[in-house]
């Protein structure tokens, strides 16, 4: 058997058959001679390709949470890694793999992405409606298979660090009537727990 083609026999053996898991992807020649009980040979060469169709094994954590940097004279961002939320990777083949991060909305075709980090700004928490965003990290090994995850990041800030999210507080007006739509007066309301069906 030669690997990859280069003239040089990687392995031998006398047998019909050739079975070997250590066989790398790539394009490989095997030279197959035969030999009658009176000693006459014939040969012949029989290329094949070895071909990783296997995807990388990936294993993630559900979430993390940060906050925004105050950066002088830019405003306030976070920088978050692809690898920052894998546990565990590995591949059948490849002993180094790549990992590579992208916004849920912004992949709804589950294409691979590229960028291996986000840059997070408070106009993301603006887009998003909330401050956990959903993510996707992938996995690639250097045959094109991929795996991934499905994470998100909690983003956290400052009172005053986001003024496109308003300062938390809020404000109610209207009216407080009985059943019966009479009006009353001198009526306060308290807010009993911090969420707002």
């Amino acid at each position: 058997l030669d690997f990859n083609s280069d003239g040089t026999i990687d392995r031998r053996g006398a047998s019909s058959s050739y079975s070997n898991n250590a066989v790398p992807p790539g394009q490989h020649e095997i030279h197959w001679t035969v030999t009658d009980p009176c000693e006459n040979t014939s040969s012949c060469t029989q290329q094949i390709m070895v071909r990783d169709c296997k995807k990388p094994s990936l294993y993630c954590t559900s979430g993390l949470s940060t906050s925004f940097m105050e950066v002088p004279g830019q405003e306030p961002m976070v920088d978050i890694w692809a690898n920052d939320f894998v546990i565990e990777a590995t591949d059948n083949c490849d002993d180094e793999v790549s990992y590579a991060i992208i916004r849920t909305s912004d992949n709804p075709n589950l294409n691979p992405p590229s960028a291996s980090s986000i840059r997070f700004t408070c106009q993301d928490l603006v887009d998003n409606g909330g401050n956990i965003i959903p993510l996707q990290v992938w996995v690639g090994d250097s045959s094109g298979n991929f795996a991934y995850c499905d994470v998100f990041v909690t983003l956290t800030h400052q009172e005053g660090e986001c003024p496109e999210m308003g300062d938390g507080t809020m404000s109610f007006s209207g009216f407080i009537n009985t059943e019966d739509s009479k009006p009353i007066d001198e009526v306060s309301i308290e807010l009993m727990n911090g969420s707002v069906g």
